[in-house]
């Protein structure tokens, strides 16, 4: 007659050497095809931890406040995703550069930068960008703009022309960074 608690007890032994085995061998498969994406002992496993430390808000009163159900910038991993940024004041009341692509242009990326600065980085930490504009015949007044404020660094990008944007401006960047520190 079969003992139901050692039958039991057999049948979890299994299962859990089994699990282990199951999990080394995915490990190994890992570390030997991607070492870039080795964990240590100390690192947490992403899907075991909660949801809530794998994203925070970025809010700074530095930048326009959202204008809709938006956050300033997400902390995902390690990267910072901004929302799109279009001339508006740091106190969001009013549009900077009325129908001037260079003003509107510089105020952007002041805000983009005040952001960045609020995240701790620079704009050399970004690693891309998405430009939306009204009209691609401002592209050469941007383009000067854009690389006084990025020079070297030189982020990926896409440019996009819109029929139209929040407020109706002429520009709006979102922006990708990389956290490194």
């Amino acid at each position: 007659m079969l003992n139901k608690k050692s039958v039991l007890k057999d049948w979890y032994s299994s299962i859990s050497s089994y699990y282990f085995t199951v999990v080394f061998l995915i490990y190994l498969f890992f570390s030997c095809h991607f070492p870039s994406l080795a964990i240590s002992i100390n690192d947490t496993i992403p899907f075991i931890s909660s949801k809530k430390s794998m994203k925070k808000i970025l809010l700074t009163d530095k930048a326009p406040a959202p204008i809709g159900p938006y956050s300033q910038g997400i902390f995902a991993g390690n990267l910072l995703f901004l929302s799109g940024q279009i001339p508006l004041s740091a106190d969001g009341t009013h549009i900077i550069g009325l129908g001037d692509i260079a003003a509107q242009t510089k105020q952007v990326l002041a805000n983009i930068d005040a952001l960045l600065k609020a995240a701790g980085l620079t704009a050399n930490d970004v690693v891309k960008t998405t430009v939306f504009i009204k009209d691609m015949n401002d592209f050469p007044v941007i383009n000067t703009v854009y690389n006084e404020y990025f020079g070297e660094s030189k982020p990926a990008r896409s440019t996009v022309e819109v029929s139209r944007l929040p407020k109706d401006v002429l520009i709006e960047i979102e922006t990708i960074a990389l956290i490194s520190k």
